[in-house]
C-alpha cells in the first residue's frame, strides 16, 4: 500500500495537472476530486512511511534519508525528511485554499501557482525517481515522464 499510495497520487496529479493546463474550470467538481484524492493518497503515503517503515520515530526516518543520499549522491543529508513534510503540508494547505476559497485559488497568480507545481514534481522526481531502483523507478520514470509530457504539450499549444 506505501508504494501503491504515491504512485497512484502522482498519477491523479497527472491528471489534475492536464485539468489545469487545459485551461479547465480549477474550482470544478471534477478537478476538486481529483486533486483532493491525490493529496490524500500523498498524506497517506507520509502516514504509512512513518507508522510501518520508521515506527514513528523521526530520528529513523532522518537516518533513513541521510543514508539514501549518500548512497545516491556520496554525501549525508538527512533535512530531506523536512522537505517530505512540508510537500505534504503544503498540498494540503492548497486544498484547504481550494475548497475554502475557490474564487481567491483560480485567481492566484501564475508565479505562485508555478513555484507550488515546481515544488511537488521536484519532490516526485526525487521521491520515484532518483531514490528508487528497479521496478518502482521505472513506474516513476513513466509517471514522472507522463506529467512533462502534460505540461510540454500545454506550452506547445500557448
Amino acid at each position: 500500500m506505501l508504494a501503491t499510495s504515491i504512485y497512484v497520487s502522482a498519477s491523479l496529479y497527472a491528471i489534475a495537472l492536464g485539468l489545469i493546463l487545459s485551461k479547465r474550470q480549477q474550482t470544478s467538481a471534477l478537478f476538486k476530486v481529483v486533486w483532493s484524492t491525490a493529496c490524500l493518497l500523498a498524506a497517506l503515503h507520509a502516514y504509512l512511511a512513518l507508522s510501518d517503515v520508521h515506527h514513528w520515530n523521526h530520528h529513523h526516518a532522518f537516518e533513513h534519508i541521510a543514508n539514501e543520499t549518500e548512497r545516491v549522491l556520496g554525501f549525508r543529508f538527512g533535512y530531506g525528511v523536512y522537505f517530505n513534510y512540508l510537500f505534504v503540508l503544503v498540498w494540503i494547505a492548497d486544498v484547504i485554499w481550494l475548497w475554502g476559497s475557490p474564487e481567491s485559488y483560480q485567481n492566484r497568480s501564475n508565479r505562485l501557482s508555478s513555484a507550488f507545481h515546481l515544488f511537488l514534481i521536484l519532490i516526485m522526481v526525487n521521491g520515484a525517481v532518483v531514490f528508487r531502483a528497479g521496478l518502482p523507478r521505472y513506474l516513476g520514470i513513466i509517471v514522472i515522464a507522463a506529467i512533462l509530457a502534460i505540461w510540454w504539450r500545454s506550452k506547445t499549444r500557448s
